[in-house]
């Protein structure tokens, strides 16, 4: 695994921590939102356009 994948998910994992931690949220909408950090920041680390 590279260095920026780690990096990558380790941001994550606690960004969605904090989310849950204010927010209440089911397990639906809590993968929704892993998801969605995960593909923004994969496309910042390594600059590839969206489309």
């Amino acid at each position: 695994m590279k260095k920026n994948e780690l990096l990558i998910a380790l941001i994550t994992w606690l960004i969605v921590i904090v989310i849950d931690t204010f927010v209440n949220l089911n397990l639906f909408y809590e993968a929704l939102i892993w998801f969605a950090i995960y593909f923004v920041l994969t496309r910042l680390f390594y600059n590839k356009p969206i489309n």
